[in-house]
């Protein structure tokens, strides 16, 4: 069967986010896609009605940026004395201690791993029907210029897990039903100014950015290799690939963009 891109990129959207049945990782947008202080946020980690992790953000100095597990079994990865680690994008989780409850920021403070407007992930350790699975949380500590001015908030993008038990995973490993046909030395990717540009050394027949919500927001048949992301809010996006040769897509890409 022939796809047409625009129904295929859909269809590689709704791959993503709910996966099928064979799939290892799954992946999710949080929402809201931010903690400001006194309202707390609830993290359902595997998406199956049952909160596992609970953030809060308080307001009043010192501020202070903090997750709990919302039982005992629900840890978050630190240095063994409270403190949350923050991860490098591809880091393996489960590499240091595990702990119901850490801080993740704090002002004024010091020793914090998580720094302003430092995109990192926090590591997580969690049961799911007696279970043991990992997981991760893409987090940024954010300086506010609102809200009111000189406070602090906690931006939340994606969240994943692994869903065989005991089964290693890395901070923000894509979903294991998206796979990429050229290799990233083959495909690459620059920001530029308002552009993406890209290098590939396979024709690219259409290029198409897609949001978490599904929209596509910008499509190029190009003569030259490029998408303007201009005025995009700041949110994760798919960036997908796709050549004369299949229906289907050759590339999915998951970008961090926006202004």
């Amino acid at each position: 069967m022939i796809f047409k891109p625009a129904f295929l990129s859909a269809f590689i959207f709704c791959a993503i986010l709910f996966q099928q049945a064979h799939a290892e990782v799954r992946v999710f947008e949080a929402n809201p896609s931010s903690v400001l202080g006194g309202t707390p946020f609830y993290l359902d980690i595997d998406n199956n009605g049952v909160n596992d992790y609970i953030i809060t953000v308080e307001p009043n100095s010192p501020f202070k940026m903090e997750i709990m597990g919302l039982n005992g079994n629900n840890m978050i990865e630190t240095d063994g004395n409270g403190i949350a680690i923050a991860l490098n994008d591809g880091a393996p989780v489960g590499n240091n201690s595990f702990q119901n409850t850490a801080k993740i920021y704090e002002y004024p403070g010091t020793g914090y791993y998580f720094q302003l407007e430092s995109n990192k992930y926090l590591g997580l350790r969690f049961q799911v029907n007696g279970n043991t699975h990992f997981g991760y949380f893409n987090i940024e500590p954010i300086s506010a210029s609102c809200c009111p001015p000189g406070s602090f908030y906690l931006s939340l993008y994606t969240y994943g897990y692994e869903t065989v038990p005991n089964q290693p995973i890395t901070s923000g490993a894509e979903p294991t039903s998206v796979k990429n046909i050229l290799s990233p030395d083959d495909f690459i990717v620059r920001i530029n100014n308002r552009n993406i540009e890209i290098t590939s050394t396979a024709t690219i027949e259409r290029l198409e950015l897609i949001d978490i919500n599904g929209k596509t927001v910008s499509v190029n048949i190009p003569k030259q290799l490029s998408l303007n992301i201009a005025g995009l809010p700041r949110q994760v996006y798919f960036l997908i690939a796709y050549n004369n040769k299949t229906s289907l897509p050759i590339v999915v890409r998951k970008m961090y963009l926006g202004e």
